[in-house]
């Protein structure tokens, strides 16, 4: 009878635990909306093909990759790995924002806390994983051209999923798109345009998003008019 009752306690912990973890995380999520992340899509999506066009340009400029000079690469990908953190650094700080207005000030700490729980992680840490593989595999493999349109496809499965938790028209719409140019590149483009492959999948999709959000914010605003 003792065991039974310590069970059913755990038991109401347990649910205890997964009713504040969602609390929290929806607390956070609510807080994020198009107006929050636009700036992100649109800065994102002309990064991407500014990037792209520029080692195209260098291709083309000294024959081919492999005969761009080893310091230009380094500052190449060095300014990408720093816009790659700006990035994301600017995107925790514009949510910490977003729920600052809903009475919470939390700490960086905090906000991955309560962004990162049981829930997200069951949906984002699969597809990391097998984006990791995928990875290793295609690069082990001698078949990097590949890299772009793979890539394009799980992420766009990762952000349908991660609808499920934060719907917002443009994450649909986005997802979406790097599906439909994922297949695309992947069967018409093949491995030869890996820059001209990037530019359509994620940087034209996230000024699409950019786009769709904007389309969005003007309906609700016409609707409430």
């Amino acid at each position: 009878m003792k065991d039974k009752s310590q069970e059913l306690t755990q038991l109401i912990d347990d649910f205890r635990y997964l009713k504040n973890a969602v609390m929290r995380t929806n607390r956070v999520f609510k807080s994020i909306s198009s107006k929050t992340l636009r700036p992100l899509y649109l800065a994102t999506g002309l990064l991407t093909i500014g990037f792209a066009a520029a080692i195209q340009w260098l291709m083309g400029y000294y024959g081919s990759y492999g005969a761009i000079p080893g310091a230009m690469k380094t500052v190449y990908y060095s300014l990408l790995g720093i816009l790659m953190v700006w990035l994301s650094y600017t995107k925790a700080r514009l949510i910490r924002q977003s729920v600052r207005e809903l009475g919470a000030d939390l700490t960086f700490r905090q906000l991955l806390k309560e962004v990162y729980t049981r829930n997200t992680m069951a949906i984002v840490a699969p597809y990391g994983f097998v984006i990791g593989l995928a990875v290793f595999f295609l690069v082990s493999h001698g078949w990097s051209g590949y890299l772009v349109p793979c890539l394009a496809i799980l992420y766009g499965l990762m952000i349908h999923s991660m609808t499920n938790f934060l719907y917002l028209t443009e994450l649909v719409i986005g997802g979406a798109w790097l599906l439909v140019t994922g297949f695309g590149v992947l069967f018409i483009l093949g491995p030869a345009q890996t820059t001209l492959a990037l530019s359509v999948t994620f940087g034209v999709g996230f000024i699409v998003m950019y786009l769709v959000s904007l389309i969005t914010a003007r309906n609700e605003r016409n609707k409430v008019g």
